[in-house]
């Protein structure tokens, strides 16, 4: 790779010849696409007395003038002056001396490099007494303090070429367990700069790439591809995804965690695979066509997240048998059966809120590890005696047309959390209830329940949501109220 050019054009002083301008990138070269760059502006006094200044790098006043002119392959390029940004009244200690011999930063400037090829970067500032004078003829600031200000106008010029990222090699290839990656991704890989949101910029530190998040729009199959050479990747985030397949390199990344949206609806095709390797445990996908038979392949897969989109019917699941997490919701999804469900034994988690067609649970109810579910929004009427199978069940959200709730809810003694909020109809609730000696939260909110049922106010709750209903202050009641303080809302 060439080495990036860097020449000085020219640098004069109206009024003081002596003195310079410097003009650093703080960033070695060489310079790549998408770069953030660090211009770094230096005022030295090489003359034999000292001199006066404003000073340019806080709040600006428009007390002196700037220009930053930028050519990028013979074409010019507009940078708004930062001296206009702000108003902020003036103060003496904005004046600085500079002794001859040192030197000052006078001003930075942070610019993102979006093309490749040779930049030309001109700087100019102009300093006079009457620059302050005209901004602030308003203001109390002393005659002697701003006719100390040197005049002056200094200028300077570099140049420097941009790369494009091409021949990007991995020196090491970091090998990390899913259980790292667990304990690194939620820790350590935004606070160690290991997240990237341009594919160049990723390149440029392919070997810290462990996680990439691309916005698609403008993206082509090539760009997609060069994706492969981040060898490290872990998570990979492809918004507005708009090709119609899913390119083979990509299914040769070691990924834990890969999501991917559609522009528009796309169909997209995984007839090449989606994980090699079979490593990837979490996909959060839209499917628009059915579930794709390569997702059925990824043994290890731990969470799956298909929400928002128009799949009509889960296929068989059985083969998904690491699966904890089954995120469903706000799909077109009619009926549970026949996803075989009940066989994936390490199945916690369940969401299928806004499926307004699903009008019965019964095939999650033999889902006997269920720790967490969700169902608000559907098509269901009542609950099942069976729901006495879920046992473990630490959370059960219905919010839908809800009418009655049996008995044999009591059954769920190891139950946490119990929401029946938004079922309108519901205007009841069994005594069997005051059987869940473990449950803390209880949501009953814009219901029509006109009564708590008598003992419940010795179960361990924490949290009770009865507002929007007619309930009836009775003894319980007031007991919980009087209990749990805000903590009751009614």
């Amino acid at each position: 790779m060439r080495k990036a050019l860097l020449s000085i054009l020219f640098c004069y002083s109206l009024t003081l010849p002596a003195q310079e301008l410097d003009i650093l990138i703080k960033e070695p070269p060489p310079y790549m696409l998408s770069q953030d760059i660090n211009f770094e502006i230096y005022l030295t006094n090489t003359t034999d007395s000292s001199i006066t200044y404003f000073d340019s790098r806080g709040s600006s006043w428009n007390s002196f003038k700037e220009v930053w002119s930028m050519n990028v392959n013979n074409q010019f390029l507009e940078i708004l002056p930062l001296n206009g940004a702000y108003n902020s009244k003036f103060t003496d200690s904005a004046i600085i001396t500079l002794q001859p011999g040192n030197k000052k930063l006078a001003r930075t400037y942070v610019f993102n490099l979006k093309s490749t090829g040779l930049y030309s970067l001109t700087y100019i500032q102009e300093q006079s007494p009457a620059f302050v004078k005209r901004e602030h003829a308003d203001n109390s600031v002393s005659d002697s303090a701003i006719n100390n200000i040197t005049t002056f106008k200094v200028s300077k010029n570099i140049k420097f070429e941009v790369f494009k990222h091409y021949d990007t090699t991995i020196s090491e290839l970091i090998t990390m367990s899913w259980e790292e990656w667990k304990d690194y991704s939620h820790v350590k890989v935004f606070s160690r700069n290991k997240h990237f949101f341009n594919i160049d910029a990723a390149l440029r530190f392919p070997q810290d790439a462990y996680s990439l998040t691309l916005y698609c729009d403008d993206l082509n199959k090539e760009d997609i591809k060069r994706i492969s050479r981040l060898k490290n990747l872990k998570a990979l985030v492809l918004r507005d995804y708009k090709l119609d397949s899913f390119p083979k390199e990509l299914t040769e990344l070691n990924l834990y965690e890969l999501t991917i949206i559609p522009k528009n609806e796309i169909t997209i095709d995984f007839s090449e695979g989606i994980s090699k390797n079979s490593t990837i445990r979490k996909l959060t996908a839209k499917f628009y066509d059915g579930i794709p038979e390569q997702i059925l392949s990824l043994k290890k897969l731990i969470y799956l997240d298909i929400k928002d989109c128009n799949i009509k019917t889960l296929p068989k699941l059985d083969s998904l048998q690491n699966l904890e997490v089954l995120i469903a919701n706000n799909t077109k999804i009619s009926t549970l059966e026949n996803a075989s469900l009940d066989k994936l034994l390490k199945l916690k988690d369940i969401n299928m809120s806004g499926n307004r067609k699903i009008d019965d649970i019964t095939p999650l109810l033999n889902c006997t590890n269920l720790e967490f579910l969700v169902i608000n929004r559907t098509n269901i009427q009542s609950i099942p005696d069976e729901i006495e199978n879920l046992s473990k069940l630490k959370k059960l959200s219905i919010s839908s047309k809800l009418t009655s709730i049996t008995d044999s809810i009591g059954k769920l003694d190891d139950m946490r959390y119990l929401s029946f909020g938004g079922n309108r109809n519901l205007d009841s609730l069994p005594h069997s209830i005051t059987n869940m000696k473990k449950l803390l939260h209880l949501d009953l909110s814009s219901t029509k329940i006109d009564q708590l049922p008598e003992g419940i106010a010795d179960l361990p709750l924490e949290k009770v949501l009865i507002y929007n209903t007619d309930c009836t202050r009775t003894k319980d009641y007031k007991l919980l109220k009087n209990r749990l303080g805000n903590k009751f809302k009614d």
